[in-house]
């Protein structure tokens, strides 16, 4: 197989949002197929020899002293999933987490695919449908193969289902935080390393949402039920490897 050419393929597809079914020839398609991706660091059972499930932790240098004591492969991206509810403070923490590795962080929220009408499904189909799953992991598995990416983020400030004109591009390094809800979906389980869930209480998450967005309204509250379902029956705490809360 030809890496170079699965990675401009990746690349178009990241920029352009183009199926990656249609991108290049048959035969380049099967190379892709048949390309073998490096999966994580830690496998469930060597993550569940590391750490207790899950260890609580209350100290931003504490979090990340624990995940650099997890970083097993020095020469492979270690990729660390911050997932939380709205409000539980995950961009916020996942600056502060990417000072201390020197980490580069992805939003989940450029990869929003959840449209900006009300949803009449159920908060599981949404839940399932909030992210672009397949684009997101595209870029994960290209930054564990050693490639720069680029993609064009959901253009929040259009609201209008348009992505960003200007693409974003990272470059691996050793840490990749990939910040935001949803993030340590078990679509996600071969990609990520250490799984981290912000807990934060309830009426401290609603006063923080009330600052930010100013009102809470019917289309926050569909997902915030998808949320719900999510944290309950997808990945519930202990499902995660470390929970960071600072009132502990």
């Amino acid at each position: 197989s030809n890496p170079i050419s699965i990675k401009i393929c990746t690349l178009w597809h990241g920029v352009t949002g183009l199926d990656l079914e249609k991108c290049g020839s048959e035969r380049h398609q099967r190379q892709f197929k048949m390309h073998e991706w490096p999966k994580s660091n830690a496998s469930n059972g060597r993550r569940q020899a590391l750490i207790p499930h899950p260890r609580r932790v209350n100290s931003v240098e504490r979090l990340a002293r624990l995940i650099g004591d997890m970083r097993r492969l020095p020469d492979q991206v270690f990729v660390v999933a911050l997932d939380g509810r709205s409000g539980a403070g995950k961009s916020t923490l996942a600056s502060e987490l990417a000072a201390l590795l020197g980490a580069g962080v992805i939003e989940g929220d450029d990869f929003y695919a959840g449209g900006t009408s009300l949803r009449s499904d159920s908060p599981d189909a949404r839940a399932a449908a909030c992210i672009d799953w397949r684009h997101l992991s595209l870029i994960l598995k290209m930054l564990r193969a050693g490639h720069d990416v680029e993609w064009r983020a959901f253009d929040w400030d259009a609201f209008d289902g348009r992505l960003c004109g200007s693409p974003a591009s990272m470059t691996p390094r050793p840490y990749l935080i990939l910040e935001g809800v949803y993030a340590a979906r078990p679509e996600f389980s071969d990609l990520i390393d250490v799984r981290v869930m912000i807990d934060v209480q309830p009426d401290i998450r609603t006063a923080r949402l009330l600052a930010r967005e100013g009102t809470i309204g019917d289309w926050e509250r569909q997902w915030h039920d998808a949320e719900d379902t999510y944290f309950r029956d997808v990945m519930p705490a202990e499902r995660f490897d470390l929970i960071y809360s600072d009132d502990l």
